[in-house]
């Protein structure tokens, strides 16, 4: 997130389009998160196998990430960073509940 907050610094020609831009990241933040942690835990993951699902988002949020490395333009980092905050909402959780159910039980 931080690193997504320099690149905001660095695109925003002055302060006051700086800090409209960090207002817009971090509303889009909040709800693209709160979206994919409670509809796609709800209706996708609990119905069919998660690894497949938290591969690929996983996999999707990698290209957007590196999408948003290479964006020249506010508009289009903040479309990739909503898109890659979605299934980061959803794989990150799942993912260590699949860690901590095939953890050993001395652990």
């Amino acid at each position: 997130m931080s690193i997504c907050l320099a690149s905001i610094a660095d695109l925003s020609p002055d302060e006051k389009t700086r800090a409209k831009n960090f207002s817009i990241i971090v509303i889009i933040t909040g709800l693209s998160w709160m979206f994919g942690e409670y509809f796609v835990n709800n209706f996708i993951i609990q119905k069919v196998a998660p690894s497949p699902w938290i591969i690929g988002a996983n996999a999707l949020g990698t290209l957007c990430l590196l999408g948003m490395a290479l964006s020249s333009s506010f508009f289009l980092f903040t479309i990739l960073f909503m898109i890659a905050s979605i299934p980061a909402a959803f794989s990150w959780p799942n993912t260590l509940n699949l860690i901590s159910i095939n953890a050993p039980a001395a652990v």
